[in-house]
């Protein structure tokens, strides 16, 4: 699977209708915004930190800040890869619609 493929597989949450940014193209990232997540996804109920890595991608240093300042203020920050990104997804869901019942 491509990064462009997994990509794709992120319109789940369009369907759901929540709210999708992505930072993640093949344009660099400005200077500021480095290290910063692939995507932010917006539910009716939480925010999601999304990054995403393909085969043996690894996080950077400046990822790996953004990851632990993410997760030391309890955000909901997820490592989506080609291997887990079905059951990440899933996770996130129902997760989010249990949230709601």
């Amino acid at each position: 699977m491509t990064k462009t493929e997994l990509n794709k597989e992120f319109d789940i949450f369009h369907r759901l209708h929540w709210l999708v940014k992505t930072w993640n193209s093949k344009q660099p990232m400005p200077i500021g915004a480095k290290g910063w997540v692939d995507y932010i996804l917006i539910s009716p109920n939480n925010i999601y930190y999304i990054e995403c890595k393909i085969g043996k991608d690894k996080l950077t240093e400046e990822q790996k800040e953004v990851k632990n300042y993410l997760e030391h203020i309890g955000a909901k920050y997820y490592e989506v890869t080609d291997k887990n990104y079905v059951d990440v997804f899933e996770s996130i869901i129902n997760g989010d619609r249990r949230r709601t019942c």
